[in-house]
């Protein structure tokens, strides 16, 4: 009975684990992408203008 409590306690552990590095990934990735997005507008808007020095200094930095 103690193995059987024993192993339930273990995979449940590792199910909560996998929740939240699913959690912690999915949250990353939105935020990249948040951030992709900004920066490719901010770039096209850059561009749009004829600012190159934005674009130079969005690249370096």
């Amino acid at each position: 009975m103690a193995q059987g409590n024993t192993f339930s306690v273990l995979s449940s552990k590792k199910y909560n684990v996998q929740r939240i590095f699913h959690i912690l990934n999915h949250t990353l990735y939105t935020i990249l992408t948040t951030f992709y997005l900004f920066f490719t507008a901010a770039e096209t808007n850059a561009l749009n203008k004829g600012c190159g020095v934005a674009t130079v200094l969005l690249y370096s930095g």
